[in-house]
């Protein structure tokens, strides 16, 4: 990073440092004064200490964002009185969180939402008026080395001071003040390390590189010898297991979503690490791979979306799946952006990325005010068909609730238990007051602890257990099936397990009647049989978890 290294050196880069810095040298020794107050109990209070801790380590975030920008703004007026407006902004929205004390999810999301979004906004602001990204690839790099930099070497000093001011005590017997271990962790931590960092931030012409060089060769080999074969691994992966669903004529599993969203970050990344190489003629494994990778990993995302729409189908709306619905369409428009115009510049994708982020996550169109409006609406409409009128709910109305038997009654109560799971009390205040949620998470963790599930059979044989073969039956499998892959609809639970045939795999539909099984649950049998799909089952055991809507089960399969 330095050319030089000097105590000359070093002090001429500190004092550059300060003089670039000023507004976030300050905010972050307020920050490391804060918090040696928190650890000695000067402040107390919870949402004082989060005020003072949290407020003065994103602010200092916040300064060294708007100075990074202010660097490229000729207009001085313009300029401070944006950073001036900014600063205030973030101040009131601190001491707004600060007065709805306890955070929520609501207000939770939109805060790692706007904190992402000043992350990322800390590497595009300084290139706007670029006609390509080489300086904000160039900057990229070096902002993430400089991290790792200070990261290393700070907690490298933490960890040598710490064992100086031990052997203190141990060899001299010298005890230290209290909280001696807590105060050097945050001068090292939460003072050293942004302090150096921002020493080593590329300013100047190390900050607008426009050079064609990419990576350094280790880097390089990383990427070629690590990452591409990995990227083509799970291509491969995937379109076999598309081929596969096809040629069975089966839905896709849910847990593919991982594997694809994976998949589109090993994309996104490879796009940016082999960016320079658009501008490299020689290149041209790495401008065509480049090329060629979102229109096969565009077909995929399908996959997602399969699994996505299933679940909101099975299962209904939560805040995490909307979350997921809205990276699947971004990912969409990045491939089809990527395909479509093979742009210049990609400091669209993260900037998208972080729009959709902030517009989902601040304000009252929020996914997590969607989801809690949504879900109260629906829960006031079934209980409004036994006669419940009056919001918020009392513990008297949740427990004539709990007595409804109509179909819909599970589904509404496992969307009841979300919310008060999810949200904070003063955030369902419309909906139930506290004593009625405590009394709902209660009676919930009271039935998980009577039964194993809500449906649970258990044989009265602990031994091996030996079945009798069905007439006509040719084939015999032992199977332990679990998942989340599960349909509750009236009566019937049923779902689909895979069995292993000569290497052939052959999916088999099976179906419980929910009553039947209940009949059960008091019965001391070794084995229950079902005849079901042209295939006997001798059932051993059964668990059913109605909130999470997971089977587990035990049996011999004859088929």
């Amino acid at each position: 990073m330095m050319k030089k290294i000097s105590f000359s050196a070093i002090r001429n880069q500190f004092v550059a440092m300060c003089t670039r810095f000023p507004i976030a040298l300050a905010f972050i020794l307020a920050f490391t004064v804060c918090a040696i107050c928190v650890t000695h109990d000067v402040i107390t209070e919870e949402k004082y200490c989060f005020f003072a801790t949290f407020y003065t380590a994103s602010a200092a975030l916040l300064s060294a964002v708007l100075r990074l920008w202010d660097e490229e703004t000729d207009n001085r007026r313009l300029s401070w009185g944006v950073q001036l407006a900014t600063q205030l902004a973030w101040l009131g929205f601190m001491i707004y969180l600060v007065s709805e004390w306890e955070l929520g999810i609501i207000h939770v999301t939109a805060l790692v939402s706007l904190m992402v979004a000043m992350v990322i906004a800390g590497f595009l602001v300084s290139f706007t008026k670029e006609k390509t990204d080489l300086p904000l690839w160039h900057f990229t790099f070096r902002t993430l080395l400089a991290a790792v930099v200070a990261i290393v070497v700070s907690n490298i000093f933490w960890g040598g001071i710490s064992l100086l001011f031990t052997s203190f005590k141990e060899l001299f017997s010298l005890q230290l003040w209290n909280n001696a271990e807590f105060d050097i962790a945050i001068v090292c931590l939460g003072c050293i390390t942004p302090v150096l960092f921002l020493q080593l931030l590329p300013g100047g012409q190390r900050k607008h590189d426009r050079s064609i060089q990419g990576m350094p060769r280790w880097a390089n080999a990383v990427v070629h010898y690590l990452f591409v074969p990995l990227t083509v691994a799970y291509l491969v992966t995937l379109y076999a297991y598309a081929a596969k669903i096809l040629i069975t004529w089966q839905l896709p599993d849910g847990w593919v979503s991982w594997l694809v969203s994976v998949l589109m970050l090993l994309m996104v990344s490879l796009t940016v690490l082999l960016y320079p190489s658009r501008f490299d003629d020689t290149r041209k494994f790495d401008r065509t791979f480049t090329r060629l990778l979102p229109m096969l990993v565009l077909p995929l995302l399908l996959l997602m979306t399969i699994g996505i729409v299933r679940r909101f189908s099975d299962y209904g709306i939560t805040v995490p799946r909307l979350y997921l619905a809205l990276f699947n369409l971004w990912c969409y428009g990045v491939c089809l952006w990527l395909i479509v115009r093979q742009p210049k510049r990609l400091a669209w994708i993260p900037a998208s990325f972080v729009f959709l982020l902030v517009a989902s996550s601040v304000g009252p169109q929020s996914f997590a005010n969607i989801t809690l409006h949504l879900l109260s609406t629906k829960i006031k409409m079934a209980m409004a068909a036994n006669d419940i009128y009056r919001f918020p709910m009392n513990v008297e109305a949740v427990k004539t609730w709990k007595r409804d038997t109509t179909e819909q009654h599970r589904q509404v109560s496992d969307q009841l238990l979300y919310l008060a799971q999810t949200y904070e009390k003063h955030e369902l205040s419309q909906l139930a007051d506290s004593a009625a949620i405590a009394h709902i998470i209660k009676s919930y963790d009271k039935e998980s602890a009577e039964n194993d599930g809500d449906l649970t059979v258990r044989s009265s044989s602990t031994s091996e257990q030996s079945f009798p073969v069905p007439p006509g039956k040719r084939h015999c499998a032992s199977t332990f099936f679990t998942g989340e892959e599960v349909r509750l609809a009236g009566d019937t639970l049923s779902c689909t397990i895979t069995l292993s045939e000569n290497g052939h795999e052959r999916t088999l539909p099976l179906s419980f009647s929910v009553k039947q099984l209940r009949a059960m649950q008091s019965q001391k049998k070794p084995y229950w049989t079902f005849n079901i799909s042209q295939a006997t089952v001798y059932l051993s055991s059964l668990y059913y978890y109605t909130y999470s809507n997971t089977l587990t089960f035990q049996a011999c399969i004859f088929y």
